[in-house]
């Protein structure tokens, strides 16, 4: 069953059957009910521990301006409608940054940055396990002098500069999609022209599309080299352990197809969405790329990942 978030009392959230993305709507307009959605069976650990840096922040800042109306005053009883209550809820209007004030957001933006994690934790661990190399030193020998060149009336050329970076993308539009393309080529992916770039990609994350809605997704992250990418049951693992999930919410899916390069598929359940994430190596370079509101955004997400290019 969907609640209205606006109208839902803290006695119905003591229904266990209140789903967990019902609950991040409600935390997302109804601060009064966060203390009742914390100790729900189905608040996911992400979205508790967005409400617990809410309250922090409210805390600290009680008068710094939040996306939706504050708790009714004493006096007031529940649900308020008109000036006073939930009934006049007004989000800020979404710019390329607002996503990030909501928690069902928040939790999967978690995602993308455990690439970093699995990158770092096995990329340290292998460096534990080489053992040490010692070096014989060589004996120096003494410089010969180079010959002075004669200078010459032919002009000189310097090479055209390399780029090796992700960032800045290049980016084209044609008939009503916009291709990115990674600053070094490697990598090139095509979607909407109305979905959003959103202005905290960087170098790890360079390419991070919003949906107009917020509701669908796509990035593309670099994890780092080939070698450090771990086998799918420890990546299950990671992504479990990283964003405190159940045992059961990360399934290995297989391998699929992108660009001819094989891809291992993870789906992960997330209560409030379902994520997809395809792992990729192309050029000695493993990439992520990820995925979610496929049930929304299913056509348009499937040909964004057909239309990507590795080099």
């Amino acid at each position: 069953m969907n609640y209205d978030p606006h109208m839902i009392t803290a006695n119905e959230l003591f229904d266990p059957s209140v789903e967990a993305n019902d609950l991040g709507n409600i935390a997302y307009v109804r601060p009064d009910l966060w203390d009742a959605i914390l100790i729900h069976p189905k608040c996911h650990p992400g979205l508790a521990d967005w409400i617990k840096n809410q309250q922090v922040a409210a805390a600290q800042q009680p008068n710094a301006h939040m996306p939706y109306q504050v708790a009714p005053q004493q006096g007031q009883q529940g649900f308020m409608p008109g000036a006073q209550g939930y009934g006049s809820f007004n989000p800020a209007p979404q710019t390329s940054r607002s996503w990030a004030k909501n928690p069902v957001v928040w939790v999967i933006v978690g995602i993308v940055v455990v690439a970093l994690a699995v990158a770092g934790f096995f990329l340290l661990r292998g460096d534990d396990d080489k053992p040490e190399e010692t070096t014989t030193p060589q004996a120096t020998e003494e410089p010969t002098p180079e010959p002075t060149p004669e200078p010459t009336d032919e002009p000189t050329t310097q090479a055209a500069p390399t780029t090796t970076t992700n960032l800045p993308l290049t980016i084209s539009e044609s008939g009503g999609l916009t291709t990115y393309t990674l600053g070094n080529g490697k990598v090139s992916i095509t979607a909407p022209s109305d979905w959003v770039q959103d202005d905290t990609a960087s170098e790890d994350v360079p390419v991070m599309l919003f949906s107009q809605d917020y509701i669908g997704y796509i990035a593309v992250s670099e994890v780092g080299p080939a070698g450090i990418v771990p086998s799918p049951d420890q990546y299950v693992q990671v992504l479990i352990d990283t964003l405190g999930l159940d045992e059961t919410a990360v399934t290995h899916l297989g391998v699929t197809d992108i660009d001819g390069y094989d891809a291992e598929s993870y789906e992960i359940d997330l209560g409030v969405v379902i994520a997809n994430i395809y792992v990729v190596v192309s050029g000695g370079t493993a990439y992520e790329i990820t995925t979610w509101g496929s049930d929304v955004y299913g056509d348009v997400i499937d040909a964004a990942l057909a239309s990507i290019v590795l080099m």
